[in-house]
């Protein structure tokens, strides 16, 4: 059901939810951020190798770090 109220926000257009994933998508073409979705959260590419973090935000979050 979440993941349904998310789409349903993005196809609206519709406050955070809409920002966040054009906010997202900035960043993966302004830095090469690449990842996937795996059961235990997201795997995302850093310094060379896949890492796992809880969820994309929390890669996002260190890649602005790092950037």
């Amino acid at each position: 059901m979440g993941h349904q109220k998310r789409d349903t926000e993005i196809e609206k257009g519709n406050g955070r939810a809409d920002r966040q994933m054009k906010e997202a998508g900035v960043w993966k073409r302004r830095y090469g951020m690449k990842g996937y979705y795996v059961n235990e959260g997201y795997m995302g590419y850093v310094d060379g190798s896949y890492r796992l973090f809880a969820d994309e935000s929390d890669y996002l979050e260190l890649m602005r770090e790092e950037g």
